[in-house]
Parts: structure tokens; sequence; C-alpha cells
């Protein structure tokens, strides 16, 4: 009975460390913002942008009401758009769609790297990828665009300084009959900062590759636009940012102030909107 006894132990140790050998521990899920996170953006008409959250903070659905005006009517047409998101066990987006007005939806699904960042977005109509992305380190370098046939369209590179704020954007395009060769080449340096938390910190989940432009630690308060063209004419903006600020160190709201050839151009405020 001793031995019977020592045997049935021996076996139920070995069974339970076997049980735990099989155990695949579950990789940590994506950051998310909780405090300030971002409801609504909006200018001083009845345009706007709204965000909706699931239970885990992670943006659920994204609403764009914008008005424009229709041709020999003084009543502007509503326009109403959707972008919806699912999300799986990690926190990793699993599927997205968006829904212009009444229109048929269609989604897209996502591959990820070893460190849960997207590799690579896909329609739900086609097996290749509509874009792909690449990292330096956790931070986006690069999105590679494709047409329906696995052609490249454009690519956008993202260079950072060692605050962890973009310093350059470099946009070129593909187009056909030639995709081998670039055409338009647009180039963004971001020459200046603010010390306060960047908007895209409150849009958990989706800002890496729905805010390409805003993957900063703070916000922008200068910046100069180049446009190279293959006709080898050249156009360079010079835009200048001021914000206000909330009481989590958040813009609530920002003006922009552009110079083109000599002409200041002041943008209409945007204001933002959050849970707190």
């Amino acid at each position: 009975m001793k031995y019977l006894t020592l045997l049935l132990i021996t076996i139920a140790l070995t069974t339970s460390c076997k049980k735990k050998e099989n155990v695949i521990p579950e990789p940590p899920k994506v950051p998310v913002q909780t405090e300030y996170r971002l409801m609504k953006v909006h200018g001083d008409s009845a345009t706007y942008t709204s965000y909706t959250y699931n239970d885990n903070n992670l943006v659920k659905s994204i609403t764009h009401y914008y008005q424009v005006l229709q041709f020999h009517y003084t009543v502007p047409a509503v326009n109403l758009s959707y972008d919806y998101y699912e999300y799986d066990s990690q926190w990793r987006i699993s599927k997205s769609s968006s829904t212009p007005m009444e229109q048929a939806k269609e989604y897209s699904t996502y591959s990820y790297n070893d460190n849960l960042k997207p590799s690579a977005r896909y329609n739900s109509k086609y097996t290749t990828p509509m874009e792909e992305y690449s990292y330096n380190g956790n931070r986006m370098a690069e999105r590679k665009t494709y047409d329906i046939h696995g052609t490249i369209v454009s690519t956008e590179q993202w260079t950072y300084n060692s605050a962890g704020n973009l310093e350059t954007k470099v946009i070129q395009y593909y187009p056909k009959p030639s995709p081998n060769v670039a055409t338009d080449k647009f180039i963004i340096k971001y020459l200046q900062y603010d010390n306060a938390h960047a908007i895209r910190l409150a849009m958990p989940g989706v800002q890496d590759i729905q805010f390409g432009d805003d993957m900063s630690e703070n916000n922008v308060l200068k910046s100069e636009y180049t446009m190279y063209t293959t006709d080898g004419k050249t156009l360079s903006e010079l835009s200048e940012y001021s914000y206000e600020y909330n009481s989590g160190n958040f813009p609530v709201k920002a003006i922009v102030k552009t110079m083109i050839n000599g002409t200041t151009t002041v943008y209409a405020p945007v204001y933002y909107e959050y849970n707190q």
C-alpha cells in the first residue's frame, strides 16, 4: 500500500509538471490610454469626428460627420462615414471596416510581428496586402501601399529624434505605367515641439496605423512641407501651430498658421474633447 501511494503521488506530480509545461503564457497586451481618451474633434462648423471605446478602452468606432456644399444649392449635403474595429484576446486589431453612408461593408484583417505591431493589412476581397508596415524598434519606420494587383502605389517613411518625436516624413508615389519609378515626392520636416502630451496618446489600439502623421510623444509647433514634382517644380510651406491645454496637459484647441511664398494663411481652430 505504501508503494502504491508513492506511485500515485509520483504520477500526479509528473502529470502536474507536464500540464504546466504545456501552458503557453499569453503575450502582453498592447498599452492603452485610460485617462483623457479622445472623444471628439471638431472645428467651428458642424463638421466633426467622434470616437467610442470598448470595455478595454480600445477604439471601437470612429464617426466622421461633415457637410459639403451642393452645386447650385445653398443647403449643404450631410455626409456620414463610420470606421469599426474588432480586437483579439491580445488586444490587437483583428478586423476593421469603413462604411460610407449606406454602402456595403468591406473589412480588413491584419498580420502582426513578434512585438504585436501590425505588419500588413489585407482587404477582405483580396489575398495580397493593401499595406505593409516595418518598424525601427517599436516605432513605425515605413508604410508601403499596394493596389489590388499587388503593385506598389506609394511609400511613407518616418525618422525620429532622440526625444521620440517625428523628425521627417517622406512620401513617394509610383504611378502607372511605370510603377518602379517614383514621381512626386513630399518631405515634411518637424522642426519644433512642445512639452505636452501628443493627441495620439488618447487614441489607444489603432494609432500606429491609422494616425501615422501623429506618432510623436509631443505636439509639433513648427513644420516645413516641401513638394518636389517630376517637372522640376518645388513648393514649400512653413506652418506654425499654437495650442491651449487642459489639466492633463493635452491640447484642447489648435490653430495652424501657414506661410506660402510670403502669404500667410490662418486656419480655423480645431477643438479636442476628452472623457474628462
